[in-house]
């Protein structure tokens, strides 16, 4: 959803404040330089941080960004905040295939993908459609400002849920901890 964003409501955003097909082209061109070159530091950044860790800072930092964005009139500005919201969107693809393959069962990676991959073009056809219908009647801030909230608010969420689980090695030792238990009480029965 936030890609498809940034590709259909910058031009139509850069319109609305007076900027020229050139500028536009620029932001757009900023943004994917910077989806490319952060995906350089991926391997590093990996070490540091955990997938979770990455995807809810990417949400809260990617959903800010989307809220400040109609405020921003700068052309300077502007190429920042694409700059950063291409990093930040370029920083969470990587993670997300990542954690799906993690968390799929075996044997059943290849649905999950063809899943998210039927969702992804699912919004790449539905998405421009409600957002443009959303700009052109409330105004292209409104795209930005409900994308926004939604991604803080859903980081935010996940971020809570992500902290009140368990690490699954964790719950390996513990299982393996039970499951020793359970054989001493049966043994001693």
């Amino acid at each position: 959803m936030a890609w498809d964003l940034q590709a259909f409501m910058i031009p139509v955003y850069g319109t609305e404040i007076g900027l020229d097909a050139v500028a536009i082209g620029w932001l757009l061109s900023t943004f994917s330089i910077c989806t490319f070159a952060v995906r350089v530091f991926m391997p590093i950044l990996s070490q540091m941080f955990k997938e979770w860790s990455i995807i809810i800072f990417v949400m809260i930092s990617a959903g800010l960004t989307y809220i400040v964005f109609p405020f921003t009139t700068s052309l300077t500005l502007l190429f920042l905040l694409c700059g950063w919201l291409g990093a930040s969107l370029g920083a969470s693809q990587p993670n997300v295939l990542s954690l799906l393959h993690q968390v799929t069962p075996d044997g059943r990676v290849g649905e999950a993908i063809g899943i998210r991959t039927m969702l992804m073009n699912a919004s790449h056809a539905i998405l421009p459609l409600l957002f443009g219908f959303g700009g052109s009647v409330i105004g292209a801030a409104s795209a930005f400002w409900a994308t926004g909230a939604l991604m803080v608010g859903a980081g935010a969420k996940i971020g809570y849920s992500v902290r009140n689980m368990r690490d699954p090695a964790e719950k390996l030792v513990e299982d393996k901890a039970i499951e020793q238990e359970e054989n001493i009480d049966f043994k001693k029965k």
